[in-house]
């Protein structure tokens, strides 16, 4: 079942068309990440979802019903935003509790400490945000969103703010809140490709306003449809050429045989594809080497746990590319 359903929805912004044509589903239990660069319309997208702009045209629905024209708390979702935008005055459980005013005090009350020990946050319930890391404050943020029990979850760069340990254990917060939370359909944007790919059972891939490129995740980042796609959706070399019965033809065709530098190999001249040896950098646990091909203008990032015995900077190498897994893309 469709839980969101966006069809053909254009939001201008005066003359600046900041969506357009924009049409995805959403299942129920369903996550899907929004990803792009700035700019995309990604989280213009979301906030169209959540009613806090009203689109020119199109149509959007949550579980069947057109809520287009509705004013956001008629919607029924709940949305996180990585400004938190928490109540400086009030408890953390007061907070949580600010959309329940509608059902009984014991219900409240209950539901609170029912969604602060969801996210882990019962011990601070007594607290204020300043009291509290970014980390927590986004917690709480969480808890407020989910305390209605909408049906959709709305995630506008929900971890952009932290700072890279807190991201990761957050991370970690979502993907176990995502299991805990079988028939909410979750809609998040990001421009992360690492949160994308470790969240989403579906990325819609955006740039300059318009959907590009949509599929499951391991679809998406092991056959990437296009150029920019492949490049985008974690690093990628993009090598002018085709592959002619299993072998890379380099240079030939009007795409790009795309491969990942943690399948690529460095060798010595001979090997493989021709090639110079142009930096290398340390990542701690791998180093990146770049190469320059010497067949045809193209630079090769190579991903190798050691450095022993490969040729160095402004040497002969080969470039190896493996047997199975490449795909090629066409030129955008």
């Amino acid at each position: 079942m469709t839980a969101i359903g966006l069809s053909d929805v254009t939001v201008h912004y005066g003359r600046t068309e900041a969506l357009s044509r924009f049409s995805l589903d959403v299942a129920v239990g369903e996550t899907v990440a929004l990803l792009g660069p700035s700019g995309s319309g990604k989280s213009t997208a979301l906030k169209a979802v959540a009613g806090f702009l009203r689109p020119t045209s199109g149509t959007i629905r949550l579980d069947g019903r057109d809520v287009t024209a509705l004013p956001p708390h008629r919607r029924g979702v709940g949305v996180v935003v990585q400004q938190y935008a928490l109540f400086p005055h009030m408890k953390v459980a007061e907070n949580v509790a600010f959309g329940l005013a509608g059902i009984p005090r014991a219900q409240r009350k209950e539901r609170v400490a029912e969604v602060l020990a969801m996210v882990g946050m019962s011990a601070y319930a007594a607290r204020r945000p300043r009291e509290l890391s970014g980390g927590q404050q986004q917690r709480v943020a969480i808890a407020r969103a989910l305390a209605n029990r909408p049906r959709v979850l709305l995630l506008d760069e929900p971890l952009s703010a932290l700072d890279a340990a807190l991201r990761a254990d957050m991370l970690g917060e979502l993907q176990r809140l995502k299991r805990e939370l079988p028939e909410t359909a979750i809609l998040y944007v990001t421009h992360d490709q690492g949160e994308a790919l470790a969240l989403a059972d579906r990325i819609a891939v955006m740039k300059d306003a318009r959907l590009v490129d949509e599929a499951a995740t391991a679809e998406l980042y092991h056959r990437p449809p296009s150029a920019f796609t492949a490049s985008f959706l974690g690093a990628a070399n993009l090598i002018p050429g085709s592959i002619v019965d299993g072998r890379v033809a380099v240079g030939d065709g009007a795409g790009y045989v795309c491969v990942r530098p943690h399948a690529v190999g460095v060798a010595a001249p001979g090997s493989g594809l021709a090639a110079t040896v142009t930096g290398v950098q340390w990542r701690g646990a791998t180093y990146r080497v770049t190469l320059a091909l010497s067949d045809v203008e193209a630079e090769v990032r190579a991903d190798v746990a050691s450095l022993d015995g490969l040729p160095g900077v402004g040497e002969p190498a080969s470039v190896v590319l493996p047997a199975t897994g490449l795909t090629v893309v066409p030129r955008d």
